[in-house]
């Protein structure tokens, strides 16, 4: 799944009705899970990257995926079990 699409997945779950459902609850543990995974790789092209311009679109993007990560683990942590 591409970055954008995850994103948006994950701001749709956020936006939703706040109640604790477990179907939520359990996509949006998948949808970090995907990030996780989307962070590291783009942490490894970050130290690949050769130019100054791929440095700061991968600087970019990690930013990107980390606040979204800090949004879905506040939110977790709002979600009963």
């Amino acid at each position: 799944m591409k970055l954008n699409n995850i994103i948006a997945a994950v701001q749709d779950i956020l936006q939703g009705n706040k109640s604790a459902d477990p179907k939520r609850k359990a996509a949006l543990e998948d949808l970090m899970a995907k990030l996780e995974k989307k962070e590291s790789k783009v942490r490894r092209k970050l130290k690949k990257a050769g130019t100054a311009e791929e440095r700061a679109k991968y600087e970019r993007k990690l930013a990107i995926v980390r606040a979204q990560r800090e949004k879905g683990e506040k939110a977790l942590g709002t979600m009963s079990s």
